[in-house]
């Protein structure tokens, strides 16, 4: 359970009542979620029967959280939440934004409309969102892996080289690179003495090299951390795309390899070429994947096990170093096996 930040029910409600503009909302209960390790995440539910689910980012500039806040109202404002509802986006967002919930009459006017708008408790950004009823699963079978395979489609198509307005829009707040990628963290790794700096510096030297890991394909809008534990789904149908604050701009293909990584392996550990076909085929349902693209499957899985690891190595050992662990190496021994696989080995077992 990820509750870096402790809070009480009588903060929640000052917060809903100062920040969010719910002057007489009534707090019911609070209780933390199972969702996340980068975040605290409180289950909210009020006494008029509203759910919200309130994140607090203590892994987030506010810059960081401003734009996650931009990238949700602008899905929700292009239609992605007709095929999956994404988390639903604060009120202050805009004025024109459509709430799911029942008109609120003990909701006072929130003079606000600042996309860019964030509420800080104790520090640390928030942000509210509505509550998605659903659960995760661990071990996804074939059905609802290529359903996740066509809404990743989906979400990639809000940008591509036909669509130059599209790009535009999301470009403003979005970057080129991934926020847990080797360039973000290379300065503070490099302070620490630990034997993975070592295997840190080998990769990102190796990944920098365009011909093992080439990038003139297609890009898109990812989002960028795609494990099991991120989608939602109720009565065994997808639901939800959750926790967008690694979507960034960038080669599918990454996309592709991290949802591999975190959501197509087996109660044993080994990735399942079933589960991987499948996610492949619900992506290529409306858009046939390049023969030369599925080759960089495999080099685009080991580099998403390599940002796995950087983040892990950073959280657990230097950023928090009262709870060191080795859960980086797990992503460094994935991205070593990955690599370890002959191409056409892989190709057979896991594409085709």
């Amino acid at each position: 359970m990820a509750v870096y930040t402790q809070i009480q029910e009588d903060e929640i409600e000052q917060l809903f009542q100062k920040e969010f503009g719910y002057a007489r909302q009534k707090i019911k209960s609070c209780r933390p979620m199972k969702q996340g390790l980068r975040n605290s995440n409180y289950l909210v539910e009020t006494e008029h029967g509203s759910k919200y689910m309130l994140r607090i980012c203590d892994d987030q500039s506010i810059e960081q959280v401003g734009k996650q806040i931009k990238l949700l109202y602008f899905l929700r404002k292009s239609g992605f939440c007709t095929e999956v509802p994404p988390p639903l986006v604060p009120y202050y967002c805009s004025p024109e934004y459509s709430s799911p919930f029942k008109k609120d009459e003990n909701r006072e006017g929130h003079n606000t409309d600042d996309l860019e708008k964030v509420v800080l408790l104790k520090g640390k950004p928030v942000i509210l969102t509505g509550y998605i009823e659903g659960e995760t699963i661990a071990q996804l079978d074939a059905e609802q892996l290529e359903h996740i395979g066509m809404t990743m489609r989906s979400l990639h198509g809000f940008i591509n080289k036909y669509n130059y307005l599209m790009h535009f829009k999301v470009a403003e707040f979005l970057s080129y690179q991934h926020p847990y990628g080797f360039q973000a963290y290379h300065e503070k790794i490099m302070k620490s003495d630990h034997p993975y700096v070592q295997w840190f510096l080998k990769k990102k030297d190796y990944f920098n090299q365009r011909e093992n890991l080439p990038d003139n394909i297609e890009w898109g809008l990812v989002h960028g951390d795609l494990w099991a534990d991120n989608v939602l789904f109720l009565d065994g149908k997808l639901r939800s795309f959750l926790d967008f604050e690694s979507a960034c701009i960038l080669p599918r293909m990454f996309d592709i390899g991290m949802t591999i990584i975190g959501a197509c392996r087996d109660e044993k550990d080994n990735f399942d070429g079933k589960r991987i076909r499948a996610l492949l085929k619900g992506y290529g349902h409306e858009y046939s994947i390049p023969e030369h693209e599925k080759r960089l499957i495999q080099p685009y899985t080991a580099y998403a096990a390599a940002v796995i690891s950087i983040w892990r190595f950073y959280h657990f050992n230097i950023q928090n170093e009262e709870r060191q662990n080795a859960r980086h190496q797990e992503a460094v021994d994935l991205c070593e096996r990955i690599e370890s696989i002959p191409k056409e080995r892989f190709i057979e077992e896991f594409i085709k």
